[in-house]
């Protein structure tokens, strides 16, 4: 709504229309986040600009999530696999010298 009210751009609908109902451009908001997309409303000028950037931060959090979840992941495991080695480990207190 704020790139609309600077001029900046706006939010268009099939039937060519500005879209300025707040619900209707937070569903193109969210439809753009979620990069679900259905075309039933296109952005124009400098918005074009801010619908990408809001459509790239959507893809790096999912890739953030990702890495996380990848990295906990590797995590538990490495160290279970560490555990099992020391286990596996002659003690020291074992031999007699």
């Amino acid at each position: 709504m704020g790139i609309d009210r600077l001029s900046w751009g706006m939010v268009l609908t099939r039937q060519e229309t500005r879209e300025v109902d707040f619900l209707s451009l937070l569903y193109f908001s969210m439809g753009t986040f979620f990069r679900i997309g259905y075309g039933d409303q296109v952005p124009t000028g400098w918005s074009c600009l801010l619908v990408g950037l809001e459509a790239l931060s959507s893809y790096l959090l999912e890739l953030i999530f990702l890495a996380q979840v990848v990295t906990a992941t590797l995590e538990r495991f490495i160290s279970q696999r560490l555990r099992e080695k020391l286990e596996d480990f002659p003690s020291l207190s074992s031999h007699r010298y």
